[in-house]
């Protein structure tokens, strides 16, 4: 599942641990893993624990709030940056320090001290002359 939507009148979203619990009254409608989820899409009047709201958030799953249309109205998302993000802000800082150039250059000179060696191997040439 990766995509909840909770429409029923007086439902209850709720998190115990890592999962999240929709029940209706006394009723436990729905029990699933937090990890499993990417949107949570809320139509009508439901209630929602903000223990689960900040849990959405650090884990990056956004909550939708829609309106009698079905239009959505409100986007909650949190702070945290996907790990992603972080990994590729990382490398394109990297792109303008020393140690880039330093790396470039130890990559080019082995690959031209490589390609020399396979150059200068005897029966390299003897597949073309033959």
């Amino acid at each position: 599942m990766r995509h909840l939507t909770v429409s029923g009148f007086g439902d209850f979203l709720g998190v115990h641990g890592n999962r999240l619990i929709v029940r209706n009254g006394d009723n436990v409608i729905l029990e699933t893993a937090l990890s499993r989820l990417r949107t949570i899409r809320i139509d009508k009047s439901v209630s929602l624990s903000s223990n689960l709201i900040l849990a959405c958030a650090a884990r990056g799953i956004r909550i939708y709030f829609l309106d009698w249309k079905g239009v959505g109205v409100v986007e909650v998302s949190g702070m945290h940056r996907h790990a992603v993000v972080g990994v590729r802000k990382s490398q394109f800082e990297c792109l303008k320090s020393l140690q880039a150039q330093l790396l470039a250059k130890e990559i080019i000179f082995s690959k031209i001290r490589n390609q020399r060696a396979v150059l200068l191997y005897p029966e390299f040439y003897s597949c073309f002359w033959a």
